[in-house]
């Protein structure tokens, strides 16, 4: 059977839900000094179910043990990330949160590259830190990537597209997910290590702003 259409309907759905939360949060005014409200903790932590699902079922396949189960738990995972991707882009650009989290070339060079990787003094302003500035832009870059590249193997299963394309986008699509996995170890290496990096783990459950980041020059808003 053609079970495409469920992916049709969580886009759909992450856009219309995420834009309709977009209207509400606008309209009611009531911005109180929050780090994360309650939908973005899901968009982060659903998203990233999606991803650790699609990642070890991803590995599965590619290995040639994948069995149904496999095969079935890699496109549950994609329904995961495509609903609470869309949710997230739909406030993206409705709420302009690129504002705060796309990083600018200081953040990608002097607070991400030269502090850690040349111990280089750097003093973070705002919600984000530079460095998570950066990883969402990297995360974001090879994640649509993966997607891309993933519809257009899905597309090959109904429509006859030349081998040579699905091909390719097989390559580029495996060569993706395994740097995401990389920048998600990374990413959970950074959170251990650092501890700027654990004190706003705490703010995904309590909704806080702790320590230095509750104070954002220029603009007090902090919930998302």
């Amino acid at each position: 059977k053609d079970y495409s259409w469920i992916f049709a309907a969580a886009i759909f759905l992450g856009i219309m839900i995420g834009s309709i939360r977009a209207v509400f949060k606008n309209a009611s005014g009531n911005y109180r000094i929050e780090r994360h409200s309650i939908d973005s903790f899901l968009e982060h932590w659903g998203t990233g179910t999606g991803i650790f699902m699609l990642i070890f079922s991803g590995y599965r396949i590619f290995s040639g043990s994948g069995t149904l189960f496999a095969v079935n738990l890699h496109f549950a995972g994609m329904l995961l990330v495509l609903f609470f991707g869309c949710y997230f882009i739909a406030e993206f650009f409705a709420l302009r949160k690129y504002n705060h989290i796309l990083p600018n070339s200081a953040d990608i060079v002097n607070g991400t590259v030269k502090k850690y990787f040349l111990r280089m003094p750097w003093d973070d302003r705002g919600k984000y830190l530079s460095s998570q500035k950066a990883a969402f832009l990297a995360f974001a870059a090879l994640g649509s990537e993966v997607v891309v590249t993933g519809a257009i193997k899905l597309a090959a299963l109904f429509f006859n597209i030349p081998p040579s394309l699905v091909s390719i986008s097989t390559l580029l699509h495996d060569v993706a997910g395994v740097l995401v996995l990389c920048m998600l170890l990374v990413h959970v290496m950074l959170i251990i290590a650092v501890r700027s990096h654990r004190l706003l783990l705490g703010a995904w459950f309590t909704g806080r702003a702790p320590g230095h980041n509750a104070a954002v020059s220029g603009d007090p808003v902090y919930k998302d």
